[in-house]
């Protein structure tokens, strides 16, 4: 428990440092997908802030991984691992459904309590405070849906996060999320070349494959057809974070002293960076659902 809490404070805290959220998105903290022809190529360049096409790959990367969990207006949607609340106010906004994010941070839930409240959307949306991979503060069979972007990766007890999520689950609710993975082919050999360093920068306990994730799915009772990936619309973030990174280390080489953030930036771009453009490093996601209730057969006449 101590590792996993740990984890998760050396993670908020570099959040808290700001520069994924001035640095990034103001709203969103994960990756984005991005259209051909509809998306501008070039703005990595100067990794303009905050920049219009960006934001448009964030939702539209929502947009895919919850579409399929056919979300209705009224329904209760939990965010686990919410952030400050972007996503939460998107499906707000977008479905009429009532959600509630779920964080563990002592700071992202006042940023997301006042942009709610800022966006009219305070009777839609709550936040509580929760360590999500030890348990989900809701009642058994509680809610429609569950949302989880990007966060999953954190957990050092992942088994139990997803046991929790069966738990708060309505028979037939679903589970709409996405993940950092390594793929499948990653060697114990490229495993150490890339993922460790990776893991260790970002303060990550280990990441799943698409085998093991869709392993770890059934063992704790839910149904999927299984964990896919975007279809390579995902990778422009890979030569977004290889951009921003040159840009932090010509800053720093241009500084006398470059500031230990500037460097903690580089270092964290650039093990993604080249994990991803490499092939050990994906983005996945999936649809799972928990099972409907068997209904009993009736007692024979006797």
């Amino acid at each position: 428990m101590s590792s996993q809490r740990q984890t998760v404070s050396d993670y908020d805290r570099r959040l808290s440092d700001d520069w994924l959220l001035t640095c990034w998105n103001p709203d969103h903290i994960h990756f984005g997908l991005f259209e051909p022809g509809r998306d501008c190529i070039d703005f990595g360049r100067t990794f303009e802030y905050p920049h219009a096409d960006l934001a448009r790959a964030l939702v539209r990367m929502i947009d895919e991984i919850t579409e399929p969990a056919r979300i209705c207006a009224g329904e209760h949607v939990v965010d686990a691992g919410c952030g400050v609340g972007g996503t939460a106010r998107w499906l707000a906004g977008r479905y009429g459904c009532r959600v509630t994010g779920v964080g563990i941070s002592n700071l992202k839930p006042d940023i997301a309590r006042q942009r709610t409240q800022d966006a009219g959307l305070e009777g839609m949306v709550d936040f509580r405070e929760a360590d999500c991979c030890i348990h989900l503060p809701f009642a058994d069979g509680a809610v429609d849906v569950v949302v989880n972007v990007e966060s999953a990766c954190q957990y050092a007890h992942r088994p139990q996060f997803l046991s929790e999520v069966r738990r708060i689950l309505r028979p037939g609710g679903r589970l709409a999320a996405s993940d950092w993975l390594m793929t499948d082919r990653t060697s114990p050999a490229e495993r150490e070349a890339y993922i460790r360093p990776l893991c260790r920068v970002w303060a990550l306990p280990d990441l799943e494959s698409r085998a093991s994730y869709l392993h770890l799915l059934r063992e704790a009772g839910l149904e999927t057809a299984g964990v896919s990936d975007f279809g390579g619309r995902d990778l422009h973030n890979a030569e977004l974070l290889g951009r921003r990174g040159r840009i932090m280390f010509m800053r720093a080489m241009s500084s006398a002293t470059a500031p230990d953030h500037w460097i903690k930036q580089m270092q964290a771009l650039s093990t993604v960076h080249a994990a991803w453009i490499r092939g050990f490093f994906e983005l996945g996601r999936y649809l799972a659902r928990r099972p409907q209730v068997q209904e009993q057969p009736a007692n024979p006449a006797t």
